[in-house]
């Protein structure tokens, strides 16, 4: 992992997603870049609506005042940089910068202050998840700083699965985290140890990492069974693959659900889009 993009509204949620971008880019040696979205006609708080330059200079030190805050002791550490951009939409505003600097990974708090632009979670939320050309690492505001020790794959048994794996393995291995692949079976899918089995033969054939194991779990309700694993196991990262127009993730932003994902406010999602993960594996053919 090289390029580490940080998206920040300024909210004290989305400081918890900082420091985890911090930790992720000393343990990977990555550029660390920290970018902040402004839409002038919202106004905030600037006496200077009309002067961009200046209001741009403002927030760049704000950034540069939130990292010196958050790094401390980590900073000459790390290789960090500073981005203000105008756009109306803040999800494509990152992902302009995303491409701009072909970051390998966007970091997000999970909760915005702005609920009119509902900045870091709903749409914008919804919007990196579907179309971002990297994975997302969204963090609530009551996740624990510390790396990740215990990871939670969900999978249902897709191809674009076995990339989603190895990535994450990338990612994380200087943290030699314990990862489990779990599959919530629902009645009726009896065949799914079989399934997982064949699953775990992939993923072993393809993906070198010996601290690995694989688990079905049988369920009536998808949701309050991961909820519930995660809580008993103790979890801290929870990881899925973001299938097609309305994949596993964005089922879990959905209205009527967010009061049952209890474990959405403590642990950290990572997000791989299949879109991101099929141009991956187109570029990596290429390379060959």
């Amino acid at each position: 992992m090289e390029t580490i993009l940080y998206a920040t509204d300024f909210s004290d949620n989305a400081e918890k997603a900082l420091i985890a971008a911090i930790n992720l880019a000393k343990a990977s040696d990555a550029q660390l870049t920290l970018l902040h979205v402004f839409d002038l006609p919202v106004g905030w708080d600037y006496p200077r609506l009309q002067d961009t330059p200046g209001m741009e200079d403002d927030l760049k030190q704000k950034l540069e005042n939130l990292f010196n805050r958050h790094a401390k002791g980590k900073a000459k550490e790390l290789n960090v940089s500073f981005q203000v951009v105008e756009n109306t939409s803040i999800a494509y505003g990152i992902i302009s910068v995303i491409n701009e600097l072909q970051a390998d990974l966007v970091v997000v708090g999970s909760r915005g202050e702005s609920k009119a632009k509902e900045i870091i979670v709903g749409s914008t939320t919804k919007a990196l998840v579907r179309e971002a050309p990297c994975p997302v690492y969204a963090v609530p505001a009551q996740a624990t700083a510390a790396a990740p020790e215990k990871v939670l794959y969900a999978t249902d048994f897709y191809e674009a699965d076995l990339a989603a794996i190895q990535k994450l393995v990338d990612f994380l291995k200087p943290f030699s985290p314990d990862i489990t692949v779990v599959h919530v079976s629902l009645p009726g899918e009896a065949r799914d140890e079989t399934k997982m089995e064949w699953f775990k033969g992939l993923v072993q054939e393809q993906v070198s990492y010996d601290k690995m194991t694989f688990q079905v779990l049988l369920a009536d309700d998808i949701y309050e069974r991961l909820t519930s694993y995660i809580s008993q196991y103790k979890f801290d990262l929870l990881v899925m693959l973001e299938k097609g127009p309305v994949g596993a993730l964005e089922r879990l932003f959905h209205k009527d659900l967010v009061t049952k994902m209890e474990f959405k406010t403590s642990q950290p999602v990572l997000s791989f889009n299949e879109k991101y993960l099929q141009l991956l594996e187109r570029d990596w053919y290429d390379v060959e």
